[in-house]
């Protein structure tokens, strides 16, 4: 499949042989999100936008892994200083999901085919290999509860602050604010967020994980029961 885009993209030639340096992913684009078909209809959407909600809810979420560093490596000065030490946990042919933003900021690449999203192994949330879940990065997955809200003749399901951890991985080594560490938690586990810490891991148009589900790290969970 060819995907589109509406912006210039470098063409490069047998990406395979390259290898990613400093923490960095190579990550390859699955669906083409120029175009979606909806009620018998071809939406087409604008891509090219890089803030906003229109940016949050078009934009790409997930990929394969196409090539991985050697290892994690820990920097502590400048831009580009790590936020925390963790282990590359990513393989080849893994799916990956992360932030929206990863994807808007990354530096990207084509061989003609598909496109190439080099990606920060930092903004990485959770892998999908041969059905298996794999967090990273110290993110679990949430249920997040939800609560009916009335206003003049609309009702709404909202989040709210409570939810029960449905995946959960390795915990970070450490890190770069030394107040953070990872919280004990386990599947099951009933936990309190801060809003503004938990962020809902793909938007209804490109759904592709199976299960509607919040991401949030274990450094920001508030409590637990």
């Amino acid at each position: 499949m060819k995907i589109k885009s509406e912006d210039y993209i470098e063409e490069v030639e047998d990406i395979s042989s390259y290898r990613t340096l400093q923490n960095k992913v190579l990550v390859k684009q699955l669906v083409d999100n120029t175009i979606k078909e909806i009620g018998g209809v071809e939406i087409v959407f604008p891509t090219h936008v890089r803030v906003g909600k229109v940016a949050a809810r078009h934009s790409i979420r997930y990929g394969e892994v196409i090539i991985v560093p050697e290892k994690f490596v820990k920097r502590g000065f400048g831009k580009d200083a790590t936020r925390w030490d963790t282990e590359i946990e990513v393989l080849p042919g893994d799916i990956v999901w992360c932030r929206y933003t990863a994807f808007l900021n990354a530096e990207r690449f084509t061989d003609g085919e598909h496109i190439y999203y080099v990606i920060d192994y930092q903004e990485l949330v959770v892998a999908k290999r041969d059905g298996d879940v794999i967090m990273l990065n110290g993110f679990v997955l949430v249920d997040v509860v939800k609560k009916e809200q009335s206003q003049i003749l609309i009702t709404e399901r909202k989040e709210t602050s409570m939810g029960v951890v449905k995946y959960n991985g390795s915990n970070n080594k450490s890190y770069t604010y030394p107040k953070y560490e990872d919280a004990d938690i386990e599947v099951g586990d009933a936990v309190y967020m801060n809003p503004a810490s938990f962020h809902k891991l793909e938007d209804d148009l490109w759904k592709a994980f199976g299960e509607e589900l919040y991401f949030i790290q274990k450094c920001h969970i508030l409590g637990k029961k």
